[in-house]
């Protein structure tokens, strides 16, 4: 048969029932707007992901043993882990071979619809700037001078008010501006000096709903930046053997299981649009031999 046939014949069998060709047409492009919006969604959780470990800037993360996948779920979710770690386990893992800086972090979280916060259940991420690489290169893009107590700084998505003060926990503070966007939840988040943090806990206890409960001499985790020509496996490994009841996190294995995740939703969205491209080509030869006129 002819290309002119073939064509021909493609032509006769659409016009010949438009509802079947307009059904077809729609499922074929609903496969592909969907598998398309996919890619985009599968793409942009992965450099949110890449922003956000950016955004951390450690090589090691530590936190205490089996709160790794909570922290993650605090960084990326706001969903704040309620295990701690000694704050001497600071300058422990600062004295590890291989780790040039070491700093705390303590993460919080403000009341649900409570009269005391400003805000509901926002992320609040606090962080010591006196060893603190991680927070502090970014705050210089965006606020001059160093964050000081009772002063916070905010994520991209959070409203800076006209007097700038923000209410947590019945602790004022003046918010000096906003940070660059991740599209994670550090957007959502508050970021403020454990000072601040501390003082915000001990003036919660008389003026919010609920108090804020740090407990003392702890920290959530530890951000650790290695030395030059240092392998962050090993000072991690080392970190894991000296300092037993904590969890040593390298960079590329922050955020696996969120990783795994969308690894695993790609690889279904592949599957379904492969089934999909086999299953087409046999049901639309299947509707043309019936269309095809007896002889």
């Amino acid at each position: 048969m002819s290309l002119r046939a073939l064509v021909g014949l493609a032509l006769r069998t659409i016009t010949g029932n438009r509802l079947r060709s307009w059904l077809l047409g729609l499922c074929a492009f609903v496969v592909a707007a969907g598998s398309l919006s996919t890619a985009l969604i599968v793409h942009g959780a992965q450099e949110s992901l890449r922003l956000a470990a950016a955004r951390l800037g450690a090589d090691i993360v530590v936190v205490p043993r089996g709160t790794e996948t909570q922290v993650d779920a605090a960084l990326l979710m706001g969903t704040v882990s309620k295990r701690w770690m000694p704050e001497a386990n600071v300058a422990r893992i600062a004295a590890q071979p291989g780790v040039a800086i070491a700093s705390p972090q303590i993460y919080l979280q403000s009341l649900s619809h409570a009269s005391c916060c400003a805000v509901s259940q926002m992320f609040i991420l606090a962080f010591d700037p006196r060893t603190d690489f991680t927070v502090e290169p970014w705050l210089r893009r965006r606020v001059n001078g160093d964050l000081g107590l009772q002063q916070a700084v905010g994520g991209s998505d959070v409203s800076v008010p006209l007097d700038r003060n923000i209410m947590l926990y019945g602790y004022t503070m003046w918010l000096r501006g906003k940070l660059e966007r991740t599209g994670t939840n550090l957007d959502r988040s508050l970021f403020v000096t454990l000072s601040t943090a501390r003082a915000m806990a001990r003036t919660s206890r008389t003026r919010a709903v609920r108090p804020l409960v740090i407990p003392q001499d702890s920290v959530s985790s530890v951000m650790v930046k290695v030395s030059r020509g240092s392998d962050p496996e090993a000072v991690a490994q080392g970190i894991r053997t000296s300092v037993p009841e904590v969890t040593a996190v390298v960079r590329p294995q922050m955020f696996a299981a969120y990783r795994t995740q969308i690894d695993g939703l790609l690889r279904a969205m592949l599957v379904i649009l492969g089934l999909l491209l086999l299953l087409s080509p046999a049901k639309i030869s299947k509707i043309r031999l019936r269309s095809l006129p007896a002889v």
